[in-house]
């Protein structure tokens, strides 16, 4: 296998850039702070160590290793790339999408509270439940989400006081706070609803592929109105997003 001196300068370049990203997010969010932003340490971590071995032994780590096994290799990633630009491409296009038909009840999707503060995240969720109810004012709000190790409260509970302080009525929210995932999150709220009653989906634009896969996983037929999310904050979770998804919609149907 030919050494190329370009290989290991790309490989040095993502490292430097993966590593970079995950210090963006250390400084902006405190150190992982943020779900999954390891993840971008551990991989320019390993692009480092790969790009200086390549550099100093001037032969690449494929080499060592017999020709098929390098073609296997070769395919699985080339195949692995391809389904994971197919999937966040739909991942991304579905977060843009807002359904024509809403219906006249929503379910809200929790997210992490600080303690017992709203994240920012969350935030989002809830003033897209507020621009909902301004557009739907008769429709029921499900806030779903229930407390997490380090939540002082249910996300639910949470969720439920700010759009009361927002001016909500009280009458119109119905408390979900037992789900620990987003599978619950609809299997729980479902429990609150009349048979086969439709309902409106919110949540970050970069869950909303997953959250309506599983609503639909559940039996609920769903219309989708997404949140927005910060920019910086787009690529860690559209990545996290990708596993979730195949997780969630093909993995726990071979259980």
């Amino acid at each position: 296998m030919k050494y190329h001196k370009s290989i290991p300068i790309v490989f040095l370049s993502l490292s430097m850039l993966f590593i970079g990203y995950y210090a963006l997010l250390s400084i902006s969010y405190g150190i992982n702070g943020i779900t999954f932003s390891w993840t971008w340490l551990c991989m320019g971590i390993l692009l480092f160590g790969i790009a200086i071995f390549e550099i100093i032994k001037k032969r690449h780590l494929l080499s060592y290793f017999p020709k098929v096994l390098r073609i296997l290799f070769i395919i699985f990633m080339v195949t692995s790339l391809g389904i994971f630009t197919i999937k966040v491409g739909a991942i991304v296009k579905c977060g843009q999408h807002v359904s024509k038909t809403q219906y006249d009840t929503v379910i809200v999707l929790g997210a992490q509270l600080k303690g017992e503060q709203i994240s920012r995240l969350l935030r989002y969720r809830l003033e897209a439940a507020l621009k909902f109810h301004e557009q739907y004012p008769n429709a029921t709000i499900i806030v779903s989400g229930g407390q997490g190790p380090l939540e002082s409260r249910s996300e639910a509970s949470a969720m439920k006081a700010w759009l009361i302080q927002h001016g909500i009525e009280e009458s119109q929210i119905l408390m979900e706070d037992q789900s620990r995932n987003t599978n619950e999150n609809f299997a729980f709220s479902k429990k609150l609803l009349k048979k086969d009653t439709p309902v409106s989906v919110i949540s970050n634009d970069f869950h909303m592929y997953r959250a309506n896969v599983l609503c639909k996983q559940n039996g609920m037929q769903c219309a989708l109105y997404p949140a927005k999310s910060d920019f910086d904050l787009s690529f860690n979770f559209y990545f996290r997003e990708f596993f979730g998804v195949i997780k969630d919609q093909y993995l726990t149907k071979l259980q």
